[in-house]
């Protein structure tokens, strides 16, 4: 979990490209083989021709639409058999009356809608009723008008008397019966009669519509609402080497993926590219590790069930969307979170990947000491987000209009975490964290020119840690955070296990000084610190590219970190990178679907994922908290803290806020 387990896990052999890809024809609506249950136009075993996927949305929507109009005209006939004074006779004039309906609900309906905006609001949403109802009165005048001659009363209950101008209109299937029968009753009367009753009618009719177009609009909706599917946008995607001139010329490497509208994917788009090194075009590698130099492609990694992406095709034009960065662990690059910037895209989501210089990714590659890499993180998120405002406010640029800058989110997993932390509440002081030099990865003290705070970047409006490291900052200074915030990791057992006993609350820490109620904390049972990135797959694609031997595969795959046996005694990882993935991906888009909002979100499953509750009855691998950390257990003063240490238990565990030895002096 800590510097100690840094060490090159890299024992692989001279490059022989062997890869191969498979193809894999499935149906638009077929399972997700990755995620079960996934249902959308793009997932990891989807591979049917590329020209095909414009050409199966729009097909697909024409069904749908079809539908629609074929339920309006059936609720329109079951009307009739059961409201007094309302008949439709035959699915013609039904189908009919519903294609009028329709037509004047996309033109005048939505007009009306859009000026009697606040008096919707007003009225709690009842006021459409009344439009809907209106809408109904002209379809069925209109289509009377069709069949009576002129001097007719425009609407069966208008006709002055009962005549063969309403034998006419009744076997158009859209008078009343009872207008047939002779009537002593004065023909002004009756008008007034009828013009009550149809009122009424018209109202309960509405409300039918309504509820029959709620339904299927319900249900198509949800289609893409859920977190735990692919989401309803393909994915694109592209990078960028930034230069920061005011951090010494330091680059910034930047993985982005994207939402892009399905019919703009054509037969001709390749594949996402996905660099091995982002920083080679500056620093080459060295020989035998040539395919540093190369990529993996989407198709690689949707082999073993990821989400298909593109490279470069047009952003979709529902933007702009809210931008999520992503800050990695110590030494991973930005492919290791692959499967966040694919998932998270499908559902509206820009996501910027960062791989950090001078991190020693590679042998060849640059390595800083701690402290500095400390200093470096946030900075390097806080350029990117101002890098990539940039882009989408300018014309001309290929993410123009694409990013909200008001709604960014932070994330990050194992340093990347502590780059999160600092961005939602600020480091006091950088060169303050004694355990990098406990460690022994540098010594003490630390560079001078690190020894500054670092504020937080307030356009930060959630964040998101991945097993983060709180342990560079102190109590107070997490407890700062006011925005919305997620905080996935291990359990306590395994943090223990896996970091030792001073580590056993490495989530519950930052998530008990926090202490709001927008504040939720995931523990995953059966997992490691590499749990939370797509590594160990990775290993798998560059097996099967011929980049690495089936003996270094093996090291990884039977081995720390794939499962976590390093030595006699280590708990195994039990939870399979598959289902991991699913969960850190669900959980995510829950959060910010929930605060960030935005069309096609269903923020109603989204607050139940929220919950301890919907752990315990669909996810047993989580343990979930939400808001305070408090519980029962005496402190021996105001530097202790208490914390949950597992959802289904009054165990109330105590710890230090900022344990001793982690933290130099104040003065």
């Amino acid at each position: 979990m800590g510097p100690a387990r840094r060490e090159n896990l890299y024992h692989f052999d001279q490059p022989q490209h062997t890869g191969s890809q498979q193809n894999h024809k499935r149906p638009c609506n077929r399972k997700n083989t990755r995620y079960p249950g996934a249902e959308a136009a793009f997932s990891g075993g989807y591979s049917e021709p590329d020209g095909a996927v414009g050409r199966k949305m729009e097909k697909c929507g024409m069904i749908k639409l079809l539908i629609h109009w074929v339920l309006t005209a059936l609720v329109l006939l079951i009307l009739a058999q059961f409201v007094p004074g309302f008949q439709v006779h035959g699915w013609q004039p039904a189908l009919v009356a519903a294609l009028v309906i329709g037509l004047l609900n996309w033109t005048l309906g939505l007009l009306l809608k859009i000026v009697t905006f606040f008096i919707t609001i007003l009225t709690l949403g009842l006021f459409l009723l009344v439009i809907n109802a209106l809408m109904i009165l002209l379809a069925f005048s209109c289509q009377l008008r069709r069949n009576t001659p002129r001097g007719a009363g425009p609407f069966p209950y208008g006709s002055r008397c009962p005549s063969d101008i309403q034998k006419r209109g009744s076997e158009a299937g859209l008078l009343p019966l009872h207008t047939l029968q002779t009537t002593m009753v004065p023909c002004q009367k009756e008008d007034t009669m009828h013009t009550h009753r149809i009122f009424r009618i018209l109202a309960l009719s509405a409300g039918f519509v309504l509820l029959a177009t709620g339904i299927a609009s319900s249900r198509n909706q949800n289609q893409y609402d859920d977190p735990g599917q692919l989401g309803r946008f393909a994915v694109g995607h592209t990078s960028y080497l930034f230069n920061d001139a005011g951090n010494g010329n330091r680059p910034v490497a930047v993985s982005i993926f994207y939402p892009v509208d399905a019919q703009d994917v054509r037969r001709t788009t390749p594949r996402a590219q996905y660099l091995t090194d982002s920083y080679t075009s500056l620093v080459p590698p060295t020989p035998g590790w040539l395919f540093a130099a190369q990529s993996t492609t989407s198709s690689d990694w949707e082999a073993l069930g990821y989400d298909r992406a593109y490279e470069r095709p047009s952003p979709s034009r529902e933007g702009p969307f809210p931008l999520v960065m992503v800050s990695p662990g110590l030494s991973f690059g930005n492919w290791y979170y692959i499967f966040i910037g694919t998932r998270l895209a499908s559902h509206g989501y820009v996501v910027a990947v960062l791989e950090h210089w001078a991190d020693g990714e590679w042998p060849w590659s640059p390595s800083d000491d701690l402290i500095p890499i400390v200093f470096n993180r946030p900075r390097d998120v806080s350029f990117a987000i101002t890098q990539l405002l940039s882009k989408s406010k300018t014309p001309g640029e290929f993410l123009f209009r694409t990013i909200d800058p008001q709604r960014i989110a932070a994330s990050g997993h194992s340093f990347g975490g502590y780059a999160t932390y600092t961005l939602a509440g600020g480091d006091d002081m950088v060169c303050d964290a004694l355990l990098p030099a406990e460690w022994g990865a540098e010594s003490y003290p630390y560079p001078a020119s690190t020894c500054v705070p670092t504020p937080p970047d307030l356009r930060i409006k959630a964040m998101i840690s991945m097993d983060g490291a709180s342990y560079l900052l102190r109590f107070r200074e997490l407890a700062r955070i006011s925005v919305p915030s997620l905080i996935m990791g291990e359990t306590v057992d395994d943090s223990e296990t896996n970091g030792g006993p001073a580590l056993r609350d490495w989530n519950a820490r930052p998530h008990a000084a926090i202490d709001r109620d927008d504040s939720y904390r995931v523990d995953v049972n059966g997992t490691n610190h590499y749990s939370f990135t797509d590594y160990c797959d990775g290993m798998q694609i560059w097996f099967n590219k011929g980049w690495i031997s089936a003996d270094s595969l093996n090291y990884v795959q039977t081995t720390w970190p794939c499962t976590n046996v390093a030595s006699p005694g280590d708990p195994p990882v039990t939870i399979s990178s598959l289902d991991e993935h699913l969960v850190v991906t669900k959980y995510m888009i829950a959060l910010l679907d929930s605060y960030f909002g935005g069309p096609y979100k269903n923020q109603q499953l989204d607050r139940w994922i929220l919950t301890p509750e919907y752990a315990v009855y669909h996810r047993p691998t989580v343990q979930f908290f939400v808001g305070s950390e408090h519980c029962n257990a005496a402190l021996p003063d105001h530097s202790y803290f208490t914390y949950r240490a597992y959802q289904l238990s009054s165990e109330c565990d105590v710890a230090q806020k900022d344990p001793t030895g982690w933290f130099a002096p104040e003065p």
